[in-house]
């Protein structure tokens, strides 16, 4: 299997306008987030679209990414100087006595193993505010149709039935589907309290032939445990 950090740092970030994800922002928002002045820290920000957004919404942005040209990129269209190049599973400080309101990351935490997961969590718990929120999306699975079809399928209980489950991200891409189960008890021993959950299921392929299953759960610090 390709080595998930060489594959990110060999990534080359292209500068032509990406979009940010929707979804994220709606599943904040509905958790009445007030993003004016916050101090937000995305980790593993790629194209920068995301933390962008924060940025327009008033929040006090900072970045890191383990890809050099996504973190000049940054800085270059962006505008956003608090970025830096760094490995956040080994660094237990983020940015030099800077705590932050809310970490978030998409697209970073199914390219770890589980005793890496473990590792950011306890660094991320360390970098947050009293009541910080932490925030991540994480896949939990792919599926294909069984039958390449085009007709129109009734979106009811049996729907799911028509797939298979199948992984059909290209083939050097180092992801692994993680366990929702799982991931809640690692974040919760960590020192975390659930209390925000997203499921989005999205179609791919231009007949519907694809689905994501992408999970969101939102924590906040609990300063109880460490």
């Amino acid at each position: 299997m390709t080595n998930p950090k060489i594959y990110w740092r060999k990534i080359k970030i292209k500068k032509e306008h990406s979009c940010p994800n929707v979804s994220l922002f709606r599943f904040i928002s509905d958790l009445k987030f007030n993003y004016k002045n916050k101090k937000i820290l995305e980790l593993g920000f790629g194209h920068g679209a995301d933390i962008y957004q924060f940025k327009k919404r008033g929040s006090d942005v900072y970045g890191i990414d383990i890809n050099k040209s996504a973190v000049q990129t940054l800085k270059e269209k962006y505008r956003i100087k608090n970025s830096k190049c760094m490995d956040v599973v080994k660094q237990t400080e983020f940015f030099n006595k800077v705590k932050f309101n809310l970490i978030y990351h998409r697209d970073l935490i199914y390219y770890l193993s589980d005793i890496e997961i473990k590792k950011l969590q306890n660094n991320v718990y360390q970098n947050l505010k009293k009541n910080g929120l932490y925030l991540f999306q994480f896949i939990e699975n792919d599926m294909k149709i069984k039958k390449n079809e085009t007709r129109f399928r009734k979106i009811n209980k049996n729907y799911l039935s028509n797939f298979n489950n199948k992984k059909f991200a290209e083939k050097n891409n180092p992801l692994r589907f993680l366990n929702v189960s799982e991931i809640f008890k690692i974040t919760k021993k960590a020192g975390f309290i659930l209390i925000g959950k997203k499921v989005l299921i999205e179609s791919y392929g231009q007949n519907e032939s694809k689905l994501r299953v992408n999970r969101y759960l939102m924590f906040k610090k609990n300063e109880n445990i460490n």
